[in-house]
């Protein structure tokens, strides 16, 4: 057994024992599509909005050089101190401070990543987008500041939903996310071309499957259509110009 298969295999021990995600083969599922074309090994990784830090954990289980999970919700930090101790990554930290508020000072990250954050960086902004200048504005700041942090050829993804969904549209609730509030999301043509403004090139749109339905559900479902009548869950890697 490998020293990474090792570190995987207690990776997923402390987060399942700690009842954080449902199964390890839906973790290991989402955790392998999620850095699929973004290897975090020697990287230094920032996780914004990381909440208790699955994402950035996971960066260091794959070798990150250091990673830095910015969540501003404090109740994430004692569970996410937690599991970087048992599974030993001193170069992991938690910083509780907003997007906005962070400060990296001279660091430049290689790998930056935002899972189901993007839209809450600024709710009120987001709704108007792409069409309110002041949104777009607002945003354009946060995009701007996001480049300037990135090493040369950093790689950036974001995960999210997009507000284009069937159930939406018909004003009905989608079991499958009963809670989103669909008005607070943007599709990711939107997110990829105001990033392009600020600096980031080569836009890679894939369409989230259902985690227990594996590769299979991967090829099935990485299509717009089925997206929307399901999830409307994207993911997009794009690479600093």
């Amino acid at each position: 057994m490998s020293d990474e298969t090792k570190r995987i295999d207690a990776f997923c021990d402390a987060v399942l024992s700690r009842k954080l995600y449902s199964n390890r083969k839906n973790l290991l599922n989402w955790m392998t599509y999620f850095f699929r074309y973004s290897s975090p090994q020697g990287k230094a990784v920032l996780d914004i909005g990381g909440g208790p830090g699955l994402t950035s954990l996971y960066a260091a289980t794959l070798g990150a050089r250091s990673v830095c999970n910015l969540e501003p919700d404090l109740r994430t930090k004692p569970i996410f101190e937690e599991l970087a101790s048992v599974l030993g990554f001193d170069n992991a930290r938690f910083d509780p401070r907003t997007f906005q508020d962070f400060d990296p000072g001279d660091e430049k990250f290689d790998l930056i990543c935002s899972h189901n954050s993007v839209n809450h960086l600024d709710e009120d902004a987001v709704v108007g987008l792409p069409h309110d200048p002041e949104g777009l504005r607002r945003y354009q700041l946060m995009f701007t500041k996001l480049t300037d942090m990135a090493a040369p050829g950093a790689q950036l993804i974001i995960a999210d939903c997009t507000n284009c969904n069937l159930f939406a549209s018909l004003g009905l609730r989608n079991p499958a996310c009963p809670s989103i509030a669909w008005e607070k999301h943007q599709p990711p043509k939107v997110w990829a071309a105001m990033l392009q403004d600020a600096g980031w090139t080569e836009p890679r749109i894939r369409y989230t499957a259902f985690n227990s339905l594996g590769a299979l559900g991967r090829l099935l479902m990485n299509n717009p259509l089925v997206n929307y009548m399901t999830t409307s869950h994207f993911c997009l890697v794009m690479r600093k110009a």
